[in-house]
């Protein structure tokens, strides 16, 4: 039987030890999208973030699973160390196959970058695995102090562009379309291989 959402967003990153600028990051972001909140129903749990320290070569348990089935989207925050991490592997192939499954060849991807440290090349281009090509992102590199720069115009404008994207999958997707009870991470498959041209993607997300 389907089931239902119980939360908007997903939110997939590299874990690092603590005290890691990247932790206080995400942990900055959930706690601004949570202060803007989603226009219209109210999901249990807005924002979904594992806290449990997985490491490789770790079973994936279920629940994790079933939780994103039961996400609208998936913020993937990326680092250079993003891809080789074998969990947010997994997280990014199964959200690919619940988009396929929820919306098909749509425009409107269920996987939404925030850019947060990357590399780029002597002209400034960033270079980024090609699964990543074409996908709206929104560019937080400028970010050095999470608790400060999180509660600054810019940043919160940032973040409403991305609730408000929510409010748009809400209309294209209205509700899983299958029971997540069943829904597992897809076979694993080997990690993207780095680029061997520098590359720019779809730019930032622009209302």
């Amino acid at each position: 039987m389907p089931c239902v959402y119980q939360h908007d967003f997903f939110v997939s990153y590299p874990r690092m030890p603590e005290g890691n600028i990247v932790n206080s990051f995400v942990e900055e972001l959930v706690q601004a999208i949570g202060f803007l909140r989603v226009s219209g129903e109210r999901l249990p749990v807005p924002v979904y973030r594992d806290v449990n320290d997985l490491r490789p070569g770790h079973r994936w348990h279920p629940e994790l699973a079933r939780a994103l089935c039961r996400s609208r989207a998936m913020l993937a925050v990326y680092t250079d160390e993003y891809f080789s991490r074998e969990y947010c592997l997994a997280e990014w192939n199964a959200m690919v196959e619940l988009e396929r499954r929820r919306l098909g060849q749509s425009a409107h991807s269920m996987i939404i970058p925030v850019l947060f440290r990357c590399q780029a090349d002597a002209q400034g281009n960033l270079i980024l695995p090609a699964s990543m090509a074409g996908l709206q992102y929104e560019d937080f590199r400028s970010i050095l102090s999470p608790a400060q720069q999180m509660r600054n115009i810019k940043s919160r404008q940032k973040v409403q562009r991305i609730v408000d994207r929510i409010n748009d999958l809400r209309q294209r997707s209205l509700d899983p379309g299958f029971d997540c009870e069943s829904f597992d991470f897809p076979t694993p498959q080997p990690p993207p291989a780095p680029p061997a041209v520098s590359r720019q993607f779809g730019g930032a997300w622009s209302q």
